[in-house]
């Protein structure tokens, strides 16, 4: 293969990786909760220094003793194509934890918003420095053409002893290698 097309294959891969739809303030950088949507009851910016896995900020989800909600879910929708594979991360710290949990999920949509397939990672159910909650292989079926990348923490019973603390940060969404 000569240099001038191998020059050229490299620029478009850059630029097909550059084009595609990616999460923003993944991080919480911004110090809110710009891009992202919450649903249930709890949820705060943090900037206490346990609370960041990488930079000043992490979110947070509080759950208090006796707190109710069954599902408290934060999340950013962004587009994606059918039949890709994709991969997804978040970083997720628990404390003092007694019948709370969280994981990480994403569903892909149609252009209505319906959804279309679910993964879920494996949940943290104890109390826990921060780990990496995993998606790999994902394919999006037909019809796709968004993602919804969702932190989620399950209340079974409210806590009894002490709040449980949720927290994420550093979210991960991207076309699988």
């Amino acid at each position: 293969m000569n240099k001038k097309l191998v020059a050229m294959m490299a620029l478009f891969a850059v630029v097909q990786v550059a084009s595609a739809a990616t999460l923003k303030n993944d991080g919480f950088e911004s110090g809110g909760f710009n891009e992202w949507q919450m649903a249930g009851d709890g949820w705060r910016i943090s900037a206490f220094k346990p609370d960041a896995y990488r930079g000043r900020y992490g979110a947070v989800n509080d759950v208090p003793i006796g707190g109710g909600g069954e599902y408290r879910i934060i999340h950013q929708t962004i587009k994606c194509a059918p039949g890709k594979t994709y991969e997804a991360g978040v970083w997720v710290r628990a404390v003092s934890v007694e019948n709370t949990e969280s994981f990480l999920e994403i569903q892909f949509l149609d252009k209505e918003g319906a959804v279309l397939k679910q993964f879920q990672s494996r949940r943290v159910k104890a109390d826990q420095d921060f780990v990496l909650l995993t998606i790999e292989n994902a394919l999006a079926p037909d019809k796709t053409s968004a993602v919804s990348v969702r932190g989620i923490v399950y209340v079974s019973k409210p806590p009894e002893m002490d709040p449980d603390f949720h927290v994420f940060d550093n979210f991960t969404f991207r076309r699988s290698r």
